[in-house]
Formats: C-alpha cells, structure tokens, sequence
C-alpha cells in the first residue's frame, strides 16, 4: 500500500511540475513596454548567448547564405515596420538559400528566413506576419523557457527512475511508463502555447503598424492550399488541417488560421500590404527560387505556388519556371504542355536563353527534331559561353567545330555533328562492326575529364546507355554460339558474332 501511494504521489507530481504552463491568451497580445537593447539574464540565459554566438559565426561564413545587402536590408524594413525600429534595432538578418517555408529567431538576436518564405508570402504585411512571429518568441524569451522546462522534466524522470528502482514492482514501472508519457506529452503542448503566444503577439505587431493584420491568417490558408495541392498530385488523402498529433510542436494550420482571422483589428483591411514593393524587391531572385523549388520534386505543390505567384499576372519568368517543372516530370503530355509554356515565355521575352534551350529540348522529346534543333541554335546565340554550350552542339548536325572538338581533347578533323565521318573513318569503323560516331567517342574518351560538371553528365549518359547495348548484344550473341555448340554446329561464327564485338567496349 505505501509503495502504491509513493507511485501515485510520483504521479501527481510530475503532473503538476511538466503540465505548469502559461495561460494561452484569448486575444492579440498587447505589446510589452521596450526596455532596451536586449541583454541575457541568469547562467541559463548566459549559457544560451553563447551558444548562440557560436552558431552565428558559423553562420556568418555558410555557404548557404545569400549576401544579398539590398535583399537583406528590405527583409529588416518589413521587420521594422512591424515591430517598431526601436525594437527591431539589433536584429541580425540572415538569409538562407533553403527552399522550405520557415524563419527562425535565437536568443541572442539572430533571425534566420528560408528562401523558401519568400516564395510563399505574396506581400510585405504577410512577411511581417511570419517575422513578427519569430519576434514574438525572442521578446517573451520562449527559448529559455522551453529549456528550464526540459530539464525540470527530464530531472523528474532522472529521480523517479531512481525511487522506482529502489523498491521494484510491475506497478511502479506501469506508474513510471504513465509518468514518462504525461512529461513528454506536457512538453509538446507547452511548445504548442509557445506558437499560439508568439501567433497572437506578432498579430498585436501587425494591429498596430503600417500593414493589415488579415494577413496572418491568409499566410496560413496559402499553407494549406499548398498541402492540399501537393497531396492531390501525390494521389493522397487530404490532410486533416484541424488534427493534433501527441508530438506536434505546433498548432494545427486551421486552427491557427481561425484565430488569427478573427483576432484581426477589422479597422486595418485597407491598409497598403506592399505587394508591389515586394515584387520589386524580390524579382532579381525569383527565377533562383523557382528553380530550387523545382527541384523539391514536389509537382503539385510547386505548380500551385507558380499559379499562386502568376495571380498578379504571369511573367516570363513564371512561364519558364511552369514549363522547367512539367519539362522535368517527363511524360509526353508533360512535354507538349511545356512547349506551350516556354513558347508563351518566349513570347513575353525572347532574349530568354534558358526558355529556348527548354524548348528545343521539349520539341526533340516530342517527335520534332528540326524544330527543337533550331531553338537550341538561338539559345547558342544568346549564351554562347554556357556551361553546356559545347554538348548542346553534339544535338545539332555540324553544331560542333574542330576548335571546339579539340577543346574537348579531340584531334582536328570532320565536324562532330555529321555523324558520317570521312570514309577512311567509316571503312575502318565498319571494319571493327562499329559506326564513325561510336568509334569517335571511344578514340576521345579521355577528354570527359576535362568537361565541365554539365557536359561530363551528357558525356556518362551516352557512355552508360552505349555500354549498356553493347554489353546486352554481346550477351545475346555468346547464349547463341554456346547454344550452336552444345548442338553440334561447331565452333564456327557467323557474320556479327560476339567475337566481332571488341572486348574493350564491355569495361567502358
């Protein structure tokens, strides 16, 4: 019985220590009075700063950075004219080349936007939505609250595990199980009320700046229309946007979008939201966004933000990037509707030289080899010193010349588009069962080392794909001398045995 009451007590206990959380609030925040440049308070806080600054000089050399000074000083203007200039005074503004939607904010100052916010938000008051958000969590000092409330956590199961190993029993490891669970489960919700104090908080920013507060709630309704999207292309169920997962850390988009519409100030809906500033601010960048969204491998999710970013109008940046997405999922309807679209791109801007190449690339994909090969001639044109200038050539019949084959490594001699060769060439090819063309590419091979990453890929397909049939042809035609000898026919070979394929080209 004793052992029965000390377990429930261990119970109750850790009930009370990991559920003590604040109270969430049931309206827009209102702003706490400024007290300053922020300084840490408590070994705690001190300990957090430092780490911090650690990770900021890390960051400050990252690769991943885009260093951008005029990119980065309209992103703090927003977060200024959100949160107030006294306020946002020692932000450090990073930009991350991360084509996921998030931003992130540590203790010691440091803001991190994902490019991938930056494409998703259609306006300044909707970034100023997002920011203020992660303003909220530095100014309420949420970070070290969710740390002191870690560890009181974790230490309670530290000691509980203690008791209940002094004095063992299957009701004191059941009771320890429900302990564990209850403190986990305590945590993430307290995460949960962190992101509804930091939602209302950065909606009291927006209540009382420049900007309309409705915008937080359409960040959230462009959120779930883009999961809705990247669902349906998958073939999946809708998600549930009002569902809570036991591990969640953060409330689900319907709710937050509910709330947050209706703790809106109504009197701020005329406000300006800065939609054209931020599509002048962001259009220099916006073709790199697209791209490293593309390559998500997202369809539905990245044909939905196109569209959602072409409701202003479409661009010819918007086309390209529409016609790059279809291009690259690879069907042949796929390929028609991207002919389509880099055509409606080029019309908007012909002086394009990624839509052209896009395209002459679509027409040979789609049965039109003469038509595809003269949009890669104008793409030629327009950047003749693109990194895959020299293999889009090989595409084109005589698009290749002596200079540029002996840049390759190559021996001067007969265009590399005719595939015919001179006729020495092709009486010694014929001799050895091999084309002009092939036999070319076998005497050069050494020169894929000094290719550029782009033409070297080109370059490993066609040495794949050729090895490939040659190494299936050869194994047909010895399954068929083996068989003529396990007959009787003899060792005998007729015309185009495997004997008459060179052994070298099966290692290649």
């Amino acid at each position: 019985m004793i052992r029965r009451r000390k377990t429930r007590w261990l119970f109750a206990a850790g009930l009370a220590v990991a559920g003590a959380r604040p109270a969430a609030a049931q309206k827009a925040a209102v702003l706490p009075p400024y007290a300053g440049v922020y300084q840490p308070q408590g070994v705690d806080e001190i300990g957090l700063w430092r780490e911090d600054d650690e990770s900021e000089r890390a960051l400050a050399a990252s690769p991943l950075v885009i260093r951008d000074e005029t990119l980065t000083g309209y992103i703090k203007s927003v977060l200024c004219a959100a949160v107030g200039a006294d306020r946002c005074g020692s932000v450090r503004i990073y930009v991350l080349r991360e084509p996921t939607f998030n931003a992130t904010m540590s203790p010691n100052g440091t803001m991190r936007v994902f490019s991938g916010l930056l494409l998703r938000v259609r306006n300044e008051a909707e970034l100023a939505a997002v920011l203020g958000h992660e303003f909220g969590h530095f100014e309420r000092r949420h970070s070290l609250a969710k740390f002191k409330a870690g560890r009181r956590g974790t230490d309670l199961l530290a000691w509980t595990g203690l008791l209940a190993s002094i004095a063992p029993s299957y009701n004191g490891y059941r009771m320890y199980r429900n302990l564990e669970v209850s403190v986990y489960g305590s945590l993430f919700r307290y995460n949960r009320d962190q992101e509804r104090e930091a939602d209302r908080l950065g909606l009291g920013y927006l209540n009382q700046s420049s900007l309309p507060p409705q915008a937080a709630a359409m960040v959230w309704q462009n959120v779930m229309a883009e999961l809705q999207a990247s669902a349906a292309a998958r073939g999946l169920r809708k998600p549930n946007f009002n569902s809570i997962a036991f591990t969640a850390s953060h409330p689900p988009e319907g709710e937050r979008a509910g709330y947050l519409a209706e703790l809106a100030d109504a009197e701020g809906a005329s406000r300006d939201n800065g939609a054209a500033r931020y599509r002048a601010a962001l259009a220099p960048w916006l073709p790199l966004l697209l791209e490293d969204q593309i390559k998500l491998n997202d369809f539905g999710a990245s044909d939905y933000l196109i569209q959602n970013l072409a409701s202003d109008g479409w661009t010819a940046d918007l086309w390209l990037a529409r016609a790059e997405l279809y291009r690259t999922r690879g069907t042949q309807r796929d390929f028609a509707n991207a002919v389509q679209f880099y055509g409606n791109a080029t019309g908007l801007d012909d002086g394009l030289p990624a839509a052209h190449r896009g395209l002459g690339l679509a027409l040979i994909k789609s049965g039109r080899p003469s038509e595809g090969q003269a949009e890669l001639q104008r793409y030629l044109q327009l950047s003749p010193e693109a990194s895959d200038a020299k293999m889009i050539r090989l595409m084109i019949p005589g698009g290749i010349c002596n200079e540029d084959w002996q840049s390759l490594g190559g021996a001067a001699g007969p265009a590399f588009g005719d595939r015919r060769g001179t006729g020495s060439e092709r009486t010694q090819a014929a001799s050895e069962g091999r084309s002009g063309h092939h036999r070319r590419f076998e005497t050069h091979r050494h020169a894929a080392a000094r290719l550029e990453p782009a033409e070297r890929q080109y370059w490993q397909e066609y040495r794949a794909l050729d090895a490939g049939r040659r190494a299936a042809q050869r194994s047909d035609l010895l399954w068929r001398d083996r068989s003529r000898q396990a007959t009787g026919e003899g060792a005998a070979q007729e015309e185009g045995s495997a004997a008459q394929i060179p052994q070298g080209d099966l290692a290649r």
